[in-house]
């Protein structure tokens, strides 16, 4: 057993003393000077044992051995490792950061699991997520580790889905749920933009009458593209004139606008009654006395026509038009 006390270097080595400390160095105005080498000198120790502390003179830092390798002892704004302060992390390096790959592509490159998502801004509130399978953009919506689509909160969500495999960008908006959500969450039907520039509903797109605004020309951008506008018509339908089981009845209204201008076209009667506004050409047993055509005559005429009996509930009854067309 050893016991040394030096009073006046203020240096107590004492295995038997009270004070749990094997080793205790006082002193108000000096301190404490452990080995120094350089990196070389360093990593040359023969056999280090585990727990040695030395300062390395060419990183400027401390560094100890754990037993298996030199791990460098992190602190002050020069270090160039992850640093901790409080709450919060940080690194003064102007390098890139990879996660799970090396080296890293990007200034911060996250390679993980394709089915989940990489990046989430937001947490238990509303937010953003990054997902890698079929690249996408979550808003409100994230996938847990099952690949299942979830809430971040309480409300509807929104994603972005890029295919690479066909160019194709879809748009998804999720139906209003909860967070506590165990199972996949409801989708409405999405909106696609292929690589020809078709934009429509749903997830096969052709020339079809779904893809409405590829076939009214609306795939035009640029500065050749023509100028698109707006008009609302509000008027009321003619009134009903004898003998209606037998003739038509038609309301016209001057669009202002030929026909080979018009983009899109809609036309609502207001019958006023459960059905409200009513669209045209629904000639079932639903829409009983609702019923009544369109079509846009020669010099840009609209021609709403009233088929006798079956178009009884649409006479004399408030109406909207509205169209889109290129100037």
């Amino acid at each position: 057993m050893l016991s040394y006390i030096a009073n006046a270097q203020s240096v107590t080595i004492d295995p038997k003393a009270a004070n749990p400390n094997l080793v205790e160095i006082k002193s108000s105005n000096s301190g404490f000077v452990i080995p120094k080498l350089n990196s070389s000198q360093r990593t040359s120790i023969p056999s280090p044992q585990k727990g040695l502390l030395v300062f390395d003179t060419t990183t400027n830092s401390d560094w100890y051995f754990n037993g298996s390798v030199w791990a460098e002892i992190i602190a002050g704004t020069n270090a160039t490792q992850w640093q901790v302060n409080a709450d919060n992390q940080f690194s003064v390096n102007t390098g890139k950061v990879g996660i799970g790959i090396t080296p890293s592509k990007a200034k911060f490159d996250v390679n993980g699991n394709p089915d989940i998502n990489q990046a989430l801004f937001g947490g238990n509130f509303q937010g953003i997520s990054i997902q890698t399978n079929k690249p996408s953009i979550g808003f409100n919506v994230y996938k847990d580790g099952a690949n299942i689509q979830k809430y971040l909160s309480d409300g509807t969500g929104m994603m972005q889905e890029f295919d690479p495999l066909n160019g194709s960008l879809k748009f998804v908006q999720f139906r209003y749920g909860d967070k506590s959500e165990i199972t996949s969450i409801l989708s409405n039907l999405p909106f696609t933009l292929n690589s020809d520039g078709q934009f429509g509903s749903g997830t096969v797109l052709s020339n079809g009458p779904e893809t409405k605004l590829y076939n009214n020309n609306f795939i035009k951008f640029g500065s050749d593209s023509p100028k698109v506008k707006y008009r609302m018509f509000i008027s009321n339908t003619v009134l009903e004139r004898g003998q209606f089981n037998v003739y038509n009845h038609y309301t016209i209204l001057n669009l202002g606008v030929s026909e080979s201008q018009i983009l899109k076209l809609s036309v609502l009667i207001d019958c006023e009654d459960a059905k409200g506004f009513v669209p045209p050409n629904q000639c079932d047993s639903f829409y009983n006395q609702h019923c009544y055509h369109v079509s846009v005559k020669e010099g840009g005429f609209l021609e709403i026509s009233h088929e006798g009996a079956a178009s009884l509930q649409t006479y004399s009854k408030p109406f909207k038009v509205f169209i889109a067309y290129t100037e």
